[in-house]
């Protein structure tokens, strides 16, 4: 932003200019809470919603076909699936980042992740976990026993995927039979 100014009384008209460059702002430092904050938004990867739509949309697309002929598909029902989504797929980053701490340190990629960079703790993750959890639970036992039983079911491989990134190259493979319930 520049400006002129004139000086009066003088002969000559001398002109100052000045800068916002030279006006001292204090620099404004982010809480600790809203950095906090921030370390949990990536932990959960909530910025990259590719793997939530991955779980969302079938979700979707089985609740609209099973809506009556000529309705609208239960809100309800998709509300509760899409929150779902988001807090199990956040979970399921959550789990991998706290089984992958060590090799996401030397990776290049992921040595910014928090908990390689240590702007979380290993406690302050597990934390995260269990409300992620608890939440995903609360959202569970709105569904029948049968659901119940195959989410709580589609845990494992969940927890195990990032152990199946160390024997084999596959690892999706783990994810596909959940999915396709081939055990």
């Amino acid at each position: 932003m520049l400006r002129s100014f004139s000086r009066f009384g003088s002969d000559k008209c001398t002109r100052f200019f000045y800068t916002s460059r030279y006006v001292n702002t204090p620099k404004i430092q982010p809480s600790k809470s809203s950095q906090l904050l921030k370390s949990y938004f990536e932990l959960g990867r909530f910025a990259r919603p590719t793997g939530t739509w991955l779980l969302y949309l079938p979700c979707t697309w089985s609740i609209a076909l099973a809506a009556p002929p000529g309705h609208l598909p239960d809100i309800y029902m998709l509300t509760l699936f899409g929150v779902g989504s988001i807090l199990m797929r956040s979970a399921g980053c959550t789990i991998n980042d706290m089984w992958d701490k060590k090799y996401d340190i030397l990776v290049k990629r992921t040595k910014d992740r928090p908990l390689a960079s240590g702007s979380l703790t290993f406690p302050q993750a597990l934390l995260f976990l269990g409300a992620q959890l608890a939440t995903s639970l609360v959202i569970l036992l709105q569904l029948n026993w049968y659901s119940v039983f195959l989410g709580i079911l589609s845990l494992v491989p969940v927890i195990t995927y990032p152990l199946f990134k160390r024997i084999t190259y596959w690892p999706q493979l783990v994810l596909g039979k959940n999915q396709c319930r081939i055990f």
